[in-house]
């Protein structure tokens, strides 16, 4: 057995595993696994067609005890204090992470706490739509990591209607070539979150 001290955290790893620092979306997941991206500026879409641009999710750091396959979440070393806001009504909304990026409309590079995420949204109604907040699930999500940096799922949002939209998961990296952390492995099949209250 191995003593793993990190300031007054003390853990006892057994000698086949080791301990690994890794990304790990900024959530609470005691309080919430819901994370809303509220837009620095809302992205005006016409009826009838779809846009794509990035943003930016916060990271926190994971310490894991692993073999290479398997990981143990043992603490998380938290980078951002922690706010949050409620989506629709108090009898069937829900709580979210709050969380403000900018908007960006190519690649960008990013702090390493940060991981750059694209998203695509077409809207599929007859009205402009008016974009302020990305929200999305992330149970279901997976990061990603490309010469050094950490990049997110894509997400793809479809606006059905006027105040409806469903956020999808897409099992793919938000940049071409980049590689799946093992620790947030892809979902067996897709997962969607259903936005009745706007967005």
């Amino acid at each position: 057995m191995i003593l793993y001290e990190y300031n007054d955290k003390k853990f006892y790893i057994p000698d086949n595993l080791k301990v690994v620092q890794l990304p790990i979306i900024s959530v609470n997941k005691s309080v919430t696994n819901i994370l809303g991206v509220v837009l620095d500026s809302p992205v005006i879409i016409p009826a009838k067609s779809q846009t794509s641009f990035f943003v930016e999710i916060p990271l926190d750091i994971g310490v894991f005890a692993t073999d290479g396959k398997n990981y143990r979440l043992l603490f998380t070393v938290e980078r951002f204090p922690k706010k949050y806001s409620l989506y629709g009504s108090i009898k069937s909304g829900f709580v979210y992470r709050y969380w403000t990026s900018r908007v960006y409309d190519r690649i960008t590079s990013t702090e390493n706490d940060r991981a750059l995420t694209k998203v695509e949204i077409v809207n599929d109604s007859e009205s402009i739509g008016d974009i302020k907040t990305i929200i999305f699930n992330t149970s279901f999500y997976s990061l990603f990591s490309k010469d050094g940096a950490v990049y997110g799922e894509l997400i793809k949002m479809e606006r059905i209607k006027k105040g409806l939209a469903l956020v999808k998961h897409t099992n793919k990296p938000s940049v071409e070539g980049a590689k799946l952390y093992d620790h947030t492995p892809l979902t067996a099949f897709t997962r969607q979150l259903e936005l009745s209250e706007g967005t």
